[in-house]
């Protein structure tokens, strides 16, 4: 089995048995004297419940991770004007669909695994699923199936390049975080819909993309 299998393996394991597990394959791969990869293995950080749930998700059925994203692309698509005469809002509707099928089936395996299924945890999974579908497959992003964190949203600089096609730094990409205390969805919302509009709006002025860069 090659070692990029053997990570696999491990981010598929029950998240009790994620460390002495990884620990066992570092300490293993440092006897073959395979020193690199030993410490490779050994930097893998155990990935809370929400960020372990998402990972679950990808092993569960890749396809439907791939067709969130790819429903994120058809929004950001029709929302910049690549695509015409698409019905925004129908787009819109799919991608929630998906989320709400994805959201309800983390819940069950949070709980099937003794973990809370509580609403902060899925604010988490949630802000981490809308994270990697905006990312997509921009250079240097995390992807589903390894994450050792939960994943914040996008700045507004980052998603307005995101939205503009640009390519960005793997660097500035993605920003990950510790457990933040509660906070109401409708805000988190409100939040995510401004930030789009101005996102939108630097699109469609040319003067102002021009001082966002600087």
């Amino acid at each position: 089995m090659t070692l990029d299998r053997e990570i696999d393996t491990l981010f598929r394991l029950p998240l009790a048995e994620f460390t002495p597990a990884r620990n066992a394959l570092a300490a293993r791969l440092k006897k073959e004297k395979r020193a690199i990869e030993a410490e490779r293995v050994k930097s893998l950080a155990k990935p809370p419940a929400p960020a372990w749930a998402v990972n679950q998700l990808y092993w569960e059925n890749p396809k439907a991770i791939d067709r969130l994203l790819a429903a994120a692309k058809r929004v950001r698509d029709a929302q910049t004007g690549r695509v015409r005469n698409a019905d925004v809002r129908e787009l819109l509707a799919e991608k929630k669909q998906m989320t709400t099928e994805l959201m309800e089936r983390a819940s069950a395996i949070l709980r099937a695994a003794g973990h809370a299924a509580s609403p902060d945890a899925l604010r988490r999974v949630s802000a981490t699923l809308e994270s990697l579908a905006v990312w997509g497959d921009t250079e240097g992003a995390p992807t589903a199936g390894r994450l050792t964190a939960d994943l914040d949203p996008p700045g507004f600089d980052a998603l307005a390049a995101v939205m503009g096609g640009a390519k960005i730094a793997s660097a500035k990409v993605l920003s990950f975080r510790t457990p933040k205390p509660a906070e109401d969805p409708a805000g988190a919302r409100a939040r995510a819909r401004e930030a789009v509009q101005a996102a939108e709006k630097l699109l469609r002025d040319p003067a102002s993309r021009v001082c966002a860069r600087r």
